[in-house]
C-alpha cells in the first residue's frame, strides 16, 4: 500500500518543482482533488472535496474515471484490498458520513453512523481507523470486512 500526496500547480508554479522528478498528470476533474490512495503502482482512487466524486485510477494515472456518490464534503478515502474500500466526511449539521465500497469504488453504500465529521482514515494490516470532530477515533478488525 503506497500513500501518494497528489499535488497539482499552475504552470507559472512548476519551475523548481518539475525539475525535482515530479511530473503533471491530468486528472480531468474540474474541481480540486484533495487526497489520492493507491495500493500499488497502478491502481488508485482521489476523491474531490466540493461535489463528492470518487475517481478510480486504474493505469498508474494516466486514464481516470469519476463516479458521483454524494453531495457530502469527502475528507479521506482507502481501500484494504482492491475491492473493499472506505470514503469519510461531513455534512455541516449531519454526523459525519461513512462509505463502503466492495466493487473497487465503482459503487458505494453508505453507513449509518452516529459520530459528527469524520476526517481521516487510515488502513493499517491488520485495522483500518477513522478519526474525527469531538475527538472521535474508531477502528474495526479487517478480517471481519473482507
Amino acid at each position: 500500500m503506497i500513500r501518494v500526496i497528489l499535488v497539482l500547480f499552475t504552470s507559472a508554479g512548476m519551475g523548481a518543482f518539475g525539475q525535482d522528478g515530479w511530473q503533471r498528470v491530468s486528472s480531468l476533474v474540474h474541481d480540486g482533488l484533495h487526497d489520492v490512495f493507491f495500493l500499488n503502482d497502478s491502481l488508485g482512487w482521489a476523491y474531490t472535496y466540493g461535489t463528492g466524486a470518487v475517481i478510480h485510477i486504474c493505469d498508474g494515472g494516466q486514464n481516470w474515471e469519476e463516479v458521483q456518490m454524494t453531495q457530502n464534503r469527502l475528507r479521506s478515502i482507502a481501500f484494504i484490498d482492491e475491492k473493499v474500500g472506505f470514503v469519510v466526511g461531513d455534512h455541516n449539521a449531519e454526523d459525519g458520513v461513512l462509505y463502503r465500497s466492495d466493487e473497487g469504488g465503482l459503487t458505494w453504500e453508505k453507513c449509518k453512523t452516529n459520530y459528527p465529521d469524520l476526517h481521516r482514515l487510515f488502513v493499517a494490516p491488520e485495522k483500518t481507523w477513522i478519526v474525527g470532530k469531538e475527538e472521535t477515533i474508531l477502528f474495526r478488525n479487517n478480517d471481519n470486512v473482507r
